[in-house]
């Protein structure tokens, strides 16, 4: 696909906007899972194309994100000096970058829904998003102090993704949080056939990864209730399993049976317990590698990893994808789970066990 320059006030991008940028050496954009919100564009133009007049900060480029969602709006932040005649363009999505620039007043809210109502209710400027989520929590949501919607959506401590965990899925102006991204389809890259590089920034680094919750409820007037330990699929990879208690008090309006608790936990070991592989892929033409799966691959999504010459077999989330848009393929599908991503998830099991040798969460930017 060739991407379009649009006016830095628009709100819709089905139309050609100033034109198309046809003149561009290279463009690609990278998204990558978690709270860091890593959605991005770079680009390289020559000076000479017919919009390069009109390339000025601020301004959005819509390009092709990847081979399932519609195209995406990008923010132009910066825009380097010509060498050579050739510019360098760095965007970010308009999500992330217009959410910065929303001031919201401080919101008091009971759950999560309420939460989502009051945030939307108290933006302080125009807002062209819409932020929703279909999930449920009885979590108390509280800002003391006026707040970016970046920062609320998951920017630093007391944000939405502090309090009730989850990702985030960006449309242009839709934001939906939704508790973990991506299907399991059964897809399998192995190497030596559709997988043409491999490399691992930490052979099995699984030291920061959970493998069973133990859960439980108390409350003075109920006693205690506890469940059996729920284990993730990839607790028997490990040398000896990663356990932790966790308390769902605040999650249940009243007493819970075992299997309401430990239907939770399973939730929630099952999108916490991935191995942390941080393993870099690399494809030539990615449209013949995976044949007829290719259009289902997507961030999130669970593919099986094989590598014989490191005995690597097992399942792990796409975690960062960068696409190609002049070529409409894939350059580089990151399976794992990226640094933050493991802070992230270590910083939502929030009341674990004194006795825990969990390392403390770091505060993960939006």
């Amino acid at each position: 696909m060739i991407p379009y320059l649009f006016q830095s006030d628009a709100l819709t991008f089905d139309g050609m906007g100033y034109g198309a940028l046809t003149r561009c050496v290279s463009c690609e954009v990278t998204q990558e899972l978690g709270s860091t919100g890593v959605y991005e564009l770079n680009m390289e133009i020559l000076t000479d194309d017919p919009n390069f007049q009109n390339i000025t900060i601020g301004k959005i480029i819509v390009a092709r994100p990847n081979l399932t969602d519609p195209n995406q709006a990008f923010v132009i932040e910066s825009i380097s000096k010509p060498i050579d005649n050739v510019v360098s363009i760095y965007a970010t999505h308009i999500a992330q970058h217009r959410a910065k620039l929303i001031p919201v007043a401080p919101v008091s809210a009971s759950d999560l829904q309420s939460a989502i109502t009051s945030i939307n209710a108290n933006v302080l400027e125009t807002n062209p998003f819409a932020l929703h989520t279909a999930r449920a929590s009885n979590k108390n949501y509280k800002t003391e102090t006026p707040r970016s919607l970046r920062d609320i959506l998951g920017g630093e401590e007391g944000s939405l993704l502090d309090i009730y965990g989850g990702e985030y899925i960006f449309n242009n102006l839709d934001i939906e949080l939704v508790k973990t991204r991506g299907r399991n389809n059964g897809v399998q890259v192995v190497y030596g056939q559709n997988m043409t590089s491999f490399e691992m920034e930490e052979e099995f680094s699984f030291t920061e990864t959970i493998t069973g919750i133990l859960p439980y409820w108390y409350s003075d007037g109920g006693g205690l209730v506890q469940g059996s330990i729920q284990y993730s699929d990839y607790a028997d990879l490990f040398k000896y399993h990663k356990t932790i208690a966790k308390d769902y008090t605040d999650e249940f309006d009243d007493k819970p049976t075992v299997g309401d608790l430990e239907a939770i936990a399973l939730a929630d070991v099952k999108s916490l317990g991935y191995p942390a592989i941080n393993t870099k892929i690399a494809f030539n033409q990615f449209d013949e590698i995976i044949k007829g799966n290719v259009m289902i691959m997507q961030l999130g999504d669970k593919v099986k990893v094989i590598n014989d010459n490191y005995q690597v077999n097992t399942t792990a989330r796409i975690c960062s994808m960068t696409f190609n848009v002049l070529a409409d393929r894939y350059d580089e599908i990151q399976v794992g789970q990226l640094k933050q991503n493991i802070n992230q998830a270590i910083k939502q099991i929030s009341d674990v066990n004194a006795s825990s040798s969990l390392p403390s969460a770091n505060g993960v930017g939006f």
